[in-house]
């Protein structure tokens, strides 16, 4: 652990599906620290890009006690806006955040 980012993968799991093509992820372990759950559904992008955008988003809501609600957007600079929408999971119980990336 250093001062620029926490042991994610020891605290979180990062879930990956596909699927005809289609590429989703999940957390699992947000829960434990009083957020949401996200997941990324049926999304045309590589497994390895998902999987670097749910890193720095879980990293990002733990780092800065951010907490994403319907509606919102996020990204990974200030001119990327990636819808975010709560739903029931698709891989995960109860409900999640979806971000659309």
């Amino acid at each position: 652990m250093s001062d620029d980012w926490f042991p994610l993968y020891l605290w979180i799991y990062f879930g990956f599906r596909s699927i005809e093509s289609k590429n989703s992820a999940y957390t699992y372990g947000l829960k434990a620290f009083g957020k949401k759950e996200m997941e990324i559904l049926d999304s045309d992008r590589e497994l390895e890009d998902i999987q670097n955008f749910l890193f720095n988003m879980s990293h990002y809501v733990l780092d800065n006690n951010i907490t994403f609600r319907d509606g919102e957007t996020c990204g990974s600079s200030a001119e990327e806006r990636i819808a975010i929408t709560l739903s029931p999971g698709r891989f995960i119980e109860g409900e999640s955040l979806k971000l659309a990336y």
